[in-house]
């Protein structure tokens, strides 16, 4: 679904709406950080939706993206791989990619996947709030 839905001005609110999927996005631009707080599940159902929300942070070059899982319950692989491909891109155009982590099934898939010493994991946002790449 996009920004731009009639019922749902996610430009004012931060928010984007999927439908058919229990995902929630919320985006907020701080001193040239965007955070994206995740919550409910990322799969396949809800993969589009995250992947244009952080593509669409990512054309605001951002300096640092932030992206918070703490209140992500379930992510698949499809998730992961979407975050992945966000930390190439940020490596690429020499962006910062930070990741709040979840909890531990969250944190489970990361250490099983080896990613986890790939990604820059931090327990709270504030930890790389006014740091940049």
């Amino acid at each position: 679904m996009s920004c731009d839905a009639a019922a749902f001005d996610c430009h004012k609110t931060g928010r984007v709406p999927v439908s058919m999927t229990s995902l929630s996005l919320e985006t907020r631009e701080e001193e040239g950080t965007v955070r994206i707080a995740v919550s409910g599940e990322l799969d396949l159902s809800s993969a589009l939706t995250f992947d244009e929300e952080l593509r669409r942070a990512e054309r605001g070059k951002p300096g640092t993206l932030v992206l918070d899982l703490r209140r992500l319950r379930f992510m698949d692989s499809t998730g992961l791989r979407l975050i992945m491909s966000a930390q190439a891109r940020a490596r690429t155009r020499g962006q910062r990619l930070a990741i709040v982590q979840g909890g531990d099934a969250i944190r489970r898939i990361f250490r099983l996947a080896g990613v986890n010493r790939r990604l820059e994991i931090v327990d709270h946002p504030s930890a790389v709030l006014g740091k940049t790449a």
